[in-house]
């Protein structure tokens, strides 16, 4: 089953496959697109990069560790909202798509949750997270100095309105909460 509302696609995990030109002749006016398959290919992906109107993008629990780093940050730049909660990225894949995130003119919200972010360089993540609006990052494992970094940038330059943090490896320094 394709559910349509007025202005959203949701394409669930019942063995549908979708037809490639349909996200980029049928569908033009969807803006939102939530893809509830666990594995999803990248001639997908690419058609979702291209879609010229998709605001919002949820890839919730899609297995995406098989896709190269570009993809995802391709994605970053494409949409306003992206969701990758849980879908099993790569360090390199993370810091493609917070480096996209960095210098994107479009991406407002970015949830990364149950992602694991523990390897990721504290500067870039700070240089990311200020950047957007709206960020979780709950449950990825992030050390005291990403989130000594996250903060310590927020002081000085932020666009954060939202930012949901879990557990932290360490203590961090109370002048920063």
């Amino acid at each position: 089953t394709i559910r349509i509302g007025r202005e959203m696609l949701c394409l669930p995990y019942a063995g549908f496959f979708l037809h490639i030109s349909c996200l980029n002749r049928r569908l033009q006016a969807v803006r939102q697109l939530r893809v509830e398959w666990r594995l999803v290919t990248c001639d997908v992906l690419e058609a979702v990069v291209r879609h010229p109107t998709l605001r919002t993008l949820d890839l919730s629990l899609t297995d995406l560790s098989t896709v190269g780093p570009d993809l995802p940050a391709r994605l970053a730049h494409s949409v306003e909202d992206l969701d990758m909660w849980n879908t099993e990225l790569t360090t390199r894949q993370l810091e493609a798509v917070l480096n996209a995130a960095t210098t994107s003119s479009t991406l407002r919200k970015l949830n990364l949750g149950n992602n694991n972010l523990s390897l990721v360089e504290p500067g870039l993540l700070a240089r990311a997270v200020n950047r957007l609006e709206k960020v979780d990052i709950r449950h990825t494992l992030l050390t005291k100095e990403q989130v000594e970094a996250i903060l310590s940038h927020s002081l000085v330059q932020t666009s954060l309105k939202t930012l949901v943090m879990g557990r932290v490896s360490g203590t961090v320094e109370q002048d920063l909460v």
